[in-house]
């Protein structure tokens, strides 16, 4: 029965309707969007509908004339039953987002008409079977986010028409079968983030159609075969995050997009082909052996991450990426200045990290009005003279962590217009005087991290700055005692004020950081007594005023 049929403007074959299904006794009245046919043989279930109460089962009532049938996101529960993958005209089967959705495919008798079956973010599970293989005019399989397991079948290899293979985030393993490489018409292979293992199938005639692969996160080793590099119509490549080794070879796919290869052990250098991928706008090297200098950059690159390798030379080339967003170059061996223009095209980069290099020299003072920068990160480097004010025009600053290097500078008062900072790390620099007094009592209300320790600052650590934090505060070599105002902050989960010269006594009033878990007041020279209001502290579960001066009885928790 059609309550009413209203015209989708879709071609004279297609329309769109209102139906109630009869079919499932359970439904007495689903008004849903369908996709049908004139003849009424095709029926397409509108998403997104709560349909936990109904038993999987009631769907081997639907008509053998069924075409095309999607669930996706129906809130379906336990197991679901194989006779749907059986029904005789089936041509499209959605079992998408049913994440309590059980079951197995069966392992013989398919639905020879099948062209599209996807199944993602469901609880269904085992192995594959080698009937996957009778299937000759599937176009489309996606069974990633699922708990599938064992070896993918070689008889994936005899799906001519194949298009889309999406299988990550299973748990499969063996290796990756060869027939794939038969797969001619294939353009999306997701093969990530399963336990797959070998080598990539060494074949120079595949894969000549793919735009997407995707083997990120699995257990794949040896040299990555040449052809890979020369496929003419891949945009996405993404090797990450395996045991890949070898030379990264020369890229003569120019309509690349994203190339990911982090976390393997690639040596060698980085290709010089990597400047003429006019596309290219996500670069990530991270996390291998590769060696030499950084080559001249695509112009739109966006994202570009080499962080832990050996990289050393011909730092400035990134000076012709206006449009970086995330420069990560951390765990380097890169050395001279950094460029004036991180500051000029600092409108866009919103990530700069350039920690554990040999960087000297200052850090530039041209970061701009309307400066975009979030975490700022030169922590390990040589750089020395003063902390540039103009770091000011970054007022999105969350992460300023300046630490372990030569900056001699008085405390940056101004670090007050940052509202949105959460972790200041100024340590082991050689700021000296006193810590300024904020303006406003409001000021840092997000601050979470602090650590001042080694440097030459001295006077109380003012209420106006450590009343709002809420992480960690780690203050050393003040010469002072513990203020009292320490007290105040009750949401601190951890304070670390050890290996100082701090003197007096413990305040009573750490008995209000009511959510303190960790406490370290060791190697300095406090004396008296410990308050036994520490008992109070229900969170507590590290506790350290080792080598001081103090006296009386330890105490002990009920």
């Amino acid at each position: 029965m059609l309550p009413y049929l209203c015209n989708g403007g879709i071609g004279p074959q297609w329309w769109w309707f209102s139906i109630i299904l009869y079919n499932i006794p359970q439904i007495m009245c689903l008004k849903l969007l369908y996709f049908i046919r004139v003849t009424y043989t095709l029926l397409f279930v509108a998403t997104f509908n709560n349909m936990s109460s109904i038993d999987p089962n009631s769907f081997v009532n639907l008509s053998y004339s069924l075409t095309s049938l999607s669930l996706l996101g129906c809130h379906l529960r336990e197991k679901f039953p194989d006779n749907i993958f059986k029904l005789p005209n089936i041509e499209y089967l959605s079992l998408d987002e049913n994440p309590k959705l059980t079951g197995q495919f069966p392992k013989s008798n398919w639905s020879s008409p099948l062209v599209v079956l996807s199944a993602f973010g469901t609880s269904l599970s085992g192995e594959l079977p080698e009937s996957f293989g009778d299937l000759k005019s599937l176009t489309g399989l996606a069974l990633l986010f699922s708990n599938f397991f064992g070896s993918i079948p070689r008889s994936l290899g005899n799906l001519s028409q194949l298009e889309f293979l999406y299988l990550s985030h299973n748990y499969f393993t063996s290796k990756i079968p060869s027939s794939l490489a038969n797969l001619a018409k294939l353009r999306i292979l997701a093969l990530g983030h399963n336990q797959l293992e070998g080598c990539i199938p060494n074949n120079p005639n595949a894969f000549r159609n793919l735009r997407y692969l995707d083997l990120f996160d699995d257990l794949l080793s040896g040299t990555t075969p040449s052809w890979l590099y020369t496929i003419p119509l891949l945009r996405y490549l993404n090797l990450g995050n395996n045991q890949f080794n070898g030379h990264i070879s020369e890229f003569q796919n120019r309509l690349l997009i994203t190339i990911i290869l982090k976390d393997n052990s690639f040596r060698g250098p980085i290709p010089s082909s990597i400047s003429k991928l006019v596309n290219l706008t996500f670069l990530d090297l991270s996390s291998n052996f590769i060696e030499g200098d950084l080559p001249k950059l695509p112009p739109n690159i966006r994202f570009l991450s080499v962080s832990y390798n050996n990289l050393t030379e011909n730092f400035l080339r990134i000076c012709i990426s206006k449009f970086l967003e995330i420069l990560s170059l951390s765990h380097n061996k890169f050395s001279g200045v950094i460029p004036q223009c991180i500051g000029s095209f600092s409108k866009n980069l919103s990530s700069l990290n350039l920690k554990m290099n040999k960087l000297h020299g200052t850090i530039p003072s041209t970061f701009a009005q309307g400066c975009a920068l979030k975490n700022m990160n030169l922590n390990s480097n040589h750089l020395e003279g003063p902390l540039t004010p103009s770091i000011t025009n970054c007022k999105d600053l969350q992460v300023l962590d300046v630490g372990n290097n030569m900056i001699n500078d008085s405390f940056p008062n101004w670090i007050e217009a940052f509202s949105e900072l959460q972790v200041l790390v100024l340590r082991s620099n050689k700021f000296h005087g006193p810590i300024t007094a904020p303006t406003s009592s409001g000021s840092l209300p997000k601050l979470r991290i602090v650590d001042l320790s080694c440097n030459n600052l001295f006077g109380p650590l003012l209420t106006g700055y450590i009343k709002n934090f809420k992480g960690m505060i780690n203050i050393l070599d003040d010469g002072q005692g513990i203020q009292k105002d320490v007290g105040e902050l009750s949401s601190l989960r951890g304070l670390n004020l050890s290996h100082n010269n701090l003197v007096g006594h413990i305040p009573t009033s750490l008995r209000n950081m009511t959510r303190l878990e960790w406490l370290d007041l060791s190697s300095n020279k406090l004396s008296g007594q410990i308050p036994t209001g520490l008992l109070d502290l229900t969170f507590l579960s590290f506790f350290n005023v080792s080598y001081n001066q103090l006296v009386g009885r330890i105490l002990h928790g009920n």
